[in-house]
């Protein structure tokens, strides 16, 4: 099956997925997320950015990442938190509906919360998961 993703303008990017290394996304999350505020407790990691970055550098399909993100906050509920968003600031970055709607596929969508932009989490939990193994539990949302 093949997983499909369209970032900007139209830029179509096709492949075929292969299976989620949770190393692989610890270390990437731990980078990603390590940009900001060096002081700050919490650090913000942009879920579209992550997403998109999962499937073009790993090709990850974009729902088991997106699932991996969510069983990390469910397992770490007192350390990480989302950022909501509305879907007038998802669909302002392209003028069309079809694109709108593969762009939110981009986010992560929760009952009753609406989409999430961002996944805040705390500076501690970084450093204790930076080289440790997979610790994220699936099927734990």
């Amino acid at each position: 099956m093949l997983d499909r993703i369209i970032k900007q303008y139209g830029v179509e990017y096709s492949y075929e997925p292969i299976e989620l290394d949770c190393a692989i996304l610890l270390k990437e999350l731990i980078a990603m997320a390590g940009i900001g505020n060096k002081h700050a407790q919490f650090v913000r990691l942009s879920i579209s950015e992550f997403l998109w970055q999962m499937a073009i550098r790993h090709q990850y399909r974009v729902e088991d990442t997106k699932q991996w993100l969510i069983d990390l906050r469910c397992q770490y509920r007192k350390h990480t938190y989302w950022c909501g968003t509305s879907t007038a600031f998802i669909d302002i970055r392209t003028p069309y509906h079809k694109q709108d709607r593969i762009i939110r596929r981009l986010y992560v969508y929760l009952e009753n919360k609406g989409y999430q932009s961002h996944l805040g989490i705390e500076r501690e939990l970084l450093k204790d998961l930076k080289g440790s193994e997979c610790i994220v539990e699936k099927g734990k949302a």
